[in-house]
């Protein structure tokens, strides 16, 4: 009789340390927030200027105007109060009257870890990725220049990219050939990341012969996309669409702060532990009883 009390008393206490951990696990993570759609603006910005060079033949003054266009978007800060994760940005960019989208910083998927042979792979958000700044808003613009297209005409929009390795970093044009006139729709999304490491691999013909852990950003969480902002080339002024695209609103769970599901967590912790107690000296007890009869 003895010997099944503890049988099952110990059966209890490993019930309940599972659903102390499973409560843990999952309080924790609610701590991964959902961020929420960004409110921004674009717009197309001509800041062209002109200056005068003397001809060096004739003496005569010469005005020559430098092409400075850029397509400015304005990204609104949100209520942010995780030190763990952060806010970064993706954007995407269309015709307005056709074609796919195109994201400007797309998650990018990289191998997570190398390990007896095997590779394992995640998200993780590209280095360009605008992050959201402590206050205020922030500022991405993109140059809008002449296009460099082989029998094109028109304009081309650029972004920076990053080096990769040993390459610098130059502008490409993720856009081009696009009209003066031409209309482009934009929507903008929140990512959310925490900082991390990837598993470099050296030789990509053949991976399993070398590689190194480099720092990166994994990817978390991302909002829905934003409503549709639309410019028109050349011209300053910006259209706001009167078609918002589905947001999806985040749960009261989601806006738990850090600290709150941290109590949470260890008030579970604590009723397993005042739990287990509790059956030890029930057990102990029990053990007295039986040796007196």
């Amino acid at each position: 009789m003895a010997r099944m009390g503890k049988y099952f008393s110990l059966f209890l206490v490993v019930i309940l340390a599972l659903c102390s951990l499973i409560m843990v696990e999952s309080a924790f993570a609610q701590t991964i927030p959902t961020p929420a759609v960004p409110e921004f603006t674009v717009k197309f910005v001509n800041a062209s200027y002109s200056i005068t060079n003397t001809n060096p033949y004739t003496g005569l003054n010469e005005l020559q105007l430098v092409d400075n266009n850029t397509v400015e978007i304005k990204i609104n800060n949100q209520p942010w109060q995780h030190s763990t994760y952060q806010i970064y940005y993706n954007i995407r960019v269309k015709p307005s009257f056709g074609g796919d989208w195109t994201e400007l910083y797309p998650l990018r998927n990289q191998t997570s870890s190398y390990t007896n042979g095997v590779f394992t792979y995640a998200n993780y958000i590209i280095p360009e990725a605008p992050i959201m700044p402590n206050s205020g808003q922030i500022v991405i613009n993109f140059p809008v220049t002449p296009t460099e297209y082989y029998g094109e005409s028109g304009y081309d929009i650029k972004r920076y990219y990053f080096g990769d390795g040993t390459q610098e970093g130059h502008y490409f044009a993720f856009l081009h050939g696009i009209p003066y006139g031409g209309q482009l729709d934009f929507q903008v999304q929140a990512l959310v990341g925490h900082n991390d490491t990837y598993w470099y691999v050296m030789h990509p013909l053949w991976p399993q012969y070398g590689g190194y852990y480099q720092s990166a950003t994994a990817y978390d969480k991302a909002s829905s996309w934003s409503n549709t902002q639309t410019i028109i080339i050349g011209q300053t002024p910006s259209i706001t669409s009167s078609t918002p695209t589905e947001s999806v609103p985040s749960s009261a769970s989601d806006n738990l702060s850090d600290d709150l599901v941290v109590t949470l967590a260890l008030i579970a912790v604590a009723f397993s532990v005042v739990a287990v107690i509790s059956l030890l000296i029930y057990v102990r007890h029990l053990k007295r009883h039986i040796s007196k009869n």
